[in-house]
C-alpha cells in the first residue's frame, strides 16, 4: 500500500507511524509542553533504568497482543525521579511500518491492547499510592 489510508487520522497517526512534531526547538517534556514521547527512539541511562526496576514486563508488544505503555511507564518514572526527558527535533527516525500495521483491524487490536495496558499501568500507580500511605 502507498500513502497514508484513507481513513488514518491526525489522531491515530502516532499509533501507526510514531509520529511527534513539536517543531524546530530543543523541548523538556512536562516543562515546555505536555505530552508523552514515542519509544521508537528513546534512550536512557542504564543508570536510571537499574534504579527503577527496568521496564514492566507486563506493558510491551507480546506477539499480537498490541499491548503498550512501557514507554509511558518509563516516562512517568523519569518525572518522579527528576530525570528530564527531552525533545531533540534533528534526530531523524526512519521507521519500517509492515502493511499489515496499515489496516483498520490493526488499529482496533492496538486500541484494545493499549486500552488493557493503561487499565494495567494505572492500576499499578494506584496500587503503590495506597502502599506508601501505610508507610
Amino acid at each position: 500500500m502507498d500513502g497514508r489510508p484513507t481513513w488514518m487520522s491526525k489522531f491515530v497517526e502516532s499509533a501507526f507511524a510514531s509520529k511527534l512534531d513539536k517543531g524546530n526547538d530543543f523541548l523538556v517534556f512536562g516543562k515546555d509542553f505536555q505530552g508523552f514521547p514515542i519509544g521508537c527512539n528513546m534512550t536512557y541511562r542504564k543508570s536510571f533504568l537499574n534504579d527503577i526496576g527496568g521496564f514492566d514486563p507486563e506493558l510491551g508488544r507480546k506477539g499480537d497482543l498490541g499491548l503498550a505503555g512501557e514507554e509511558k511507564h518509563i516516562f512517568m518514572e523519569s518525572l518522579k525521579y527528576n530525570q528530564p526527558v527531552y525533545y531533540l527535533p534533528n534526530v531523524v527516525v526512519h521507521h519500517v511500518i509492515e502493511s499489515n500495521r496499515l489496516e483498520e483491524k490493526y488499529l482496533v487490536n492496538l486500541s484494545i491492547g493499549i486500552g488493557k495496558s493503561e487499565n494495567y499501568r494505572t492500576k499499578q500507580i494506584s496500587r503503590i499510592e495506597n502502599i506508601k500511605k501505610f508507610f
